[in-house]
C-alpha cells in the first residue's frame, strides 16, 4: 500500500501496533466528537441514553471520523495518561473466520486480526 505522507499518523509511543490499530475508528470518532467538537472540558461528564433511538431503530448518520489533527492530539492525550485499548484477542489472517466468530460470540474488547 502507497499512501501519502501527510495521511500517515504515528502510533502512541505506549502502545504495541496491535492496540494502535484498533484507534482510528472508535476511539478517533468519540474523540472528535466530544473534545474537538464538543469542547467537553476537564471534569466535565457526558451521559448518553441510547435506548430511545435502539427502541426506535432509529439510524444516525453523518458522523464524521476525524481530520488528522484531531488523531495527532488524542494520541498525545493516551500517552501522556498512558491509556490503552482493551484486547481480547488477537488472531493471525490466516484465522480470520474464528476471529469473526469470537467477535458474533461476544467480545470484551477488540478482536484485532494481524496481517503479518
Amino acid at each position: 500500500m502507497i499512501i501519502h505522507e501527510d495521511s500517515a499518523v504515528g502510533a502512541p509511543d505506549n502502545m504495541s501496533d496491535e492496540e494502535a490499530a484498533t484507534l482510528p475508528i472508535a476511539a478517533l470518532t468519540a474523540w472528535y466528537s466530544l473534545v474537538d467538537f464538543g469542547q467537553i472540558q476537564p471534569g466535565q461528564t457526558v451521559e448518553l441514553n441510547l435506548m430511545p433511538l435502539i427502541f426506535r431503530q432509529t439510524t444516525i448518520r453523518g458522523i464524521a471520523v476525524a481530520p488528522r489533527s484531531s488523531f495527532d492530539r488524542m494520541n498525545t492525550f493516551l500517552n501522556e495518561y498512558k491509556i490503552r485499548p482493551v484486547i481480547d484477542q488477537v488472531y493471525p489472517f490466516e484465522k480470520a473466520r474464528e476471529a469473526y466468530e469470537h467477535l458474533a460470540r461476544g467480545a470484551f474488547g477488540k478482536v484485532v486480526i494481524k496481517i503479518a
